[in-house]
């Protein structure tokens, strides 16, 4: 019987993910710190952890100090950022080692992006996905539910801007482009790839939508959805700088994915439902 240890099951992944394993009745562990204080993947030697290993048959691994733009440009050059990853990454690992199982870590198109200290340590993860024959999976942008502000991404901080202050706020000249993918359609996605078994060698998947918008049109898209369904008018403001984050430095993202899985959630579709949750949530404060 398949029962997987989904660490990281309450971030904007592990939300879609969890919506992916009950729909398909699949039995789930959820592990994360926002749980309990002993979920803190950080620990070592963490019994709590050891012991969710010992009951489980697969790992995903979504835990990590991580957020959109704005919060990596303040903190990943931290020691506390760096720090925090090291220690989830040996931690985990150590166990995955020990135990054998096999696994999923999620990692990030950015980590080819030699500029960037969590783009490296999200090759770092890889490596050590590879010398135990785990999967990695390359993200590229994914959205979905997030409750915690400071580590919001684009689009939930746009929704979270829009409907308290009735504008919307780019640092930058909103000129570049990401690939946006909802966080039901990568859970779909992982639920696929989910190895039965140890694999030998390096396994890399990308997991994205395979199409470019801009951050201008998300703003946009924003904007239009709330004046359409909600008769709300919202100012949009640019800055003049350009994207330092990622640089706007161009991957392109392999299509072997598109084998076995297809994005089912236009861009539209995901960010109206988004914003249908979040104003359900502020009327019944």
């Amino acid at each position: 019987m398949t029962r997987i240890l989904l660490l990281g099951s309450e971030g904007q992944i592990g939300h879609g993910v969890k919506f992916v394993l009950n729909k398909h009745k699949i039995d789930f562990h959820p592990f994360d710190l926002k749980i309990s204080e002993g979920h803190d993947l950080r620990i070592q030697n963490n019994k709590i952890l050891e012991t969710a290993f010992q009951k489980s048959t697969h790992v995903i691994i979504l835990a990590y100090d991580v957020g959109g733009s704005k919060y990596l440009k303040q903190h990943e050059n931290s020691y506390d950022f760096i720090n925090n990853n090291i220690r989830i990454m040996s931690n985990v690992f150590s166990l995955l080692k020990q135990y054998s199982l096999p696994f999923i870590f999620a990692s990030s198109q950015m980590s080819n992006m030699n500029f960037s200290t969590y783009g490296l340590l999200k090759a770092v993860g890889e490596r050590y996905a590879a010398s135990l024959g785990g999967v990695s999976v390359k993200f590229w942008n994914v959205y979905g539910e997030e409750q915690h502000e400071e580590k919001n991404h684009v689009i939930t901080d746009f929704i979270e801007s829009a409907l308290k202050f009735n504008r919307i706020i780019c640092k930058t000249d909103g000129n570049e482009k990401r690939q946006f993918l909802h966080a039901n359609d990568a859970g779909e996605a992982i639920l696929r790839i989910l190895p039965q078994d140890r694999v030998p060698g390096k396994t890399n998947y990308d997991l994205t939508s395979f199409q470019e918008t801009s951050i201008r049109e998300i703003a946009v898209i924003v904007k239009e959805i709330l004046k359409s369904e909600f008769n709300r008018e919202i100012t949009l403001e640019f800055g003049e700088d350009k994207d330092n984050v990622q640089r706007d430095q161009r991957n392109e993202p392999s299509r072997e994915i598109l084998n076995l899985w297809k994005p089912a959630i236009d861009l539209e579709t995901g960010i109206l439902e988004l914003i249908k949750s979040r104003v359900e949530e502020l009327n019944d404060r």
